[in-house]
């Protein structure tokens, strides 16, 4: 247990350490999928979506994504400019993912298979929220009304929330990568 501890604190550590670039280039990562997974869903729509990394005339950190959005009206083009913190809303849960599977590496492809596909949807997941949040208000997405707010309690609660970036990977992490993990294993634990 202690060796998998001591493990696991170097592998994040050496993850979350400001290496120079890496804010950056994880910018640049995710801003290329987002932008790509967003084109065929709005190339129907008056909406034109990128999320890129900061130009140095914005003078923002390498870590905040910008979010440009183009929308069409009969008036003319409206743009729409708004910037989502990458390193809490993504990097985090992906360094606590590395550094979790670094300590405790599940048992079985099967288990591994999952914990990995767990750990790309919250990842995703963290990432997206933040961004749908920005989109809904000005109007370039439209959800029904209880869902917008979803995502809104969602931003908050699991991508604001300092906490939030910890230990929602290590809750999902215990759920799916254990063996005895999940609601089952609770169940048994709690018997």
């Amino acid at each position: 247990m202690t060796a998998s501890l001591v493990r696991f604190v170097l592998v994040f550590c050496v993850l979350v350490a400001p290496w120079p670039g890496l804010g950056r280039a994880f910018t640049d990562f995710v801003g290329a999928v987002a932008t790509a997974v967003a084109d065929p869903l709005s190339a129907s729509s008056n909406v034109t979506f990128s999320l890129r990394s900061p130009l140095p005339t914005e003078r923002l950190p390498d870590w905040r994504g910008v979010i440009a959005v183009r929308q069409d009206t009969p008036d003319g083009p409206v743009n729409h400019a708004g910037a989502v913190d990458l390193r809490r809303a993504g990097y985090l849960q992906l360094a606590a993912f590395a550094a979790l599977a670094a300590a405790w590496p599940p048992r079985g492809r099967t288990r591994a298979l999952c914990a990995a596909c767990a750990a790309l949807v919250v990842v995703a997941m963290t990432v997206s929220v933040p961004v749908v949040d920005f989109l809904v208000p000005i109007g370039a997405v439209h959800l029904w009304g209880w869902l917008g707010t979803a995502v809104r309690l969602a931003a908050r609660a699991l991508v604001a929330a300092p906490g939030m970036a910890y230990a929602l990977p290590g809750l999902t992490w215990l759920a799916v990568a254990e063996p005895g993990g999940g609601l089952q294993g609770w169940v048994r634990a709690t018997q």
